[in-house]
């Protein structure tokens, strides 16, 4: 059985069966934007697949957050760095959860 993709035809790449097209990190051809499962192109058909894709895209996720701060922090007249925002020892990127709430999307 086929999955509904059809919503992201005019977004994503799909293959010839109409699986969504992704990399190894589950990403799909839009920046942000990733495809786990029965979804995705070359999926196992197990539900423990599953579960390792959605693991896959949440650290593909992770690293893109972790880009997207990194981004923000050096470009000019940014202000504050998200990760002392909030008063914590902030180091580095900071988590998604952590940024204030004017900044999560």
């Amino acid at each position: 059985m086929a999955p509904r993709t059809s919503l992201l035809r005019n977004l994503v790449e799909l293959d010839s069966d109409g699986r969504v097209r992704v990399d190894a990190g589950m990403r799909t051809s839009v920046e942000g934007l990733f495809a786990v499962g029965d979804l995705r192109s070359d999926f196992a058909g197990y539900a423990i697949a599953a579960a390792g894709d959605g693991a896959a895209a949440a650290g593909s996720a992770r690293r893109l957050v972790r880009s997207w701060c990194r981004d923000r922090q050096r470009s000019p007249g940014a202000g504050r760095a998200w990760s002392g925002e909030r008063g914590g020892a902030g180091q580095g990127a900071a988590h998604p959860g952590s940024m204030p709430r004017r900044h999560r999307g």
